[in-house]
Formats: structure tokens, C-alpha cells, sequence
């Protein structure tokens, strides 16, 4: 439903529309996480990916724990340069101007 939104809107404005993913991690445990769940929104999103390459402006993780940002610190370093680009993890009440 998203991505025919992002078409109309790209259509009758003439301006290409990208959407923007924000994800709120309040509350955010290892013991929350179930990997079937984040194996198959990994999936979907891959699949969009594909058919949508370029209509994901980037996706903004926030309020996550401290852990998610320790892994995204070793994530960065193996993970493509387009990826990375892609995806931040902010606080919106100490950084405001990221937003």
C-alpha cells in the first residue's frame, strides 16, 4: 500500500517520492526479539528492495537500548556503504537536528 502512494504521489507531482521507515525500540529486549519475526520482516523488506531499489529514503531506529547501538557499531564496519547510508539510530530528544 505504501509503495502505490509513493507511485501516485510520484506521478502527479513529477518529483520521485521516497518513503521514510521509523521504528520505535522502547522497551527493546533480547528476550523480546523472536528471530522468526525479524527473519521474515528481513524478507519482506528484501523483497520490496527489489521491486522498489531506490523508493526507501532510510529508516530511523529510536530510543533503542544500548545494545542495538553497540551491535550497529560492529555492523557498520562489514556491511555495505549503501546499507549503512540507509539506516541511523538516533534519540529525538537528544539529537533533534537528525530528523
Amino acid at each position: 500500500m505504501v509503495f502505490q502512494w509513493l507511485d501516485y504521489v510520484t506521478r502527479t507531482t513529477g518529483r520521485f517520492t521516497k518513503s521514510l521507515r521509523i521504528m520505535n525500540l522502547t522497551g527493546l529486549g533480547m528476550s523480546i526479539m523472536n528471530r522468526r519475526d525479524m527473519r521474515r520482516d528481513g524478507d519482506i523488506m528484501s523483497l520490496m528492495e527489489d521491486c522498489y531499489p531506490q523508493s526507501l529514503e532510510s529508516i530511523k531506529a529510536c530510543f533503542a537500548p544500548t545494545f542495538i547501538n553497540v551491535l550497529w557499531t560492529f555492523a557498520k564496519a562489514i556491511l555495505p556503504k549503501r546499507v549503512v547510508e540507509k539506516f541511523d539510530i538516533v534519540n529525538p530528544i537528544k539529537n533533534r537536528k537528525r530528523f
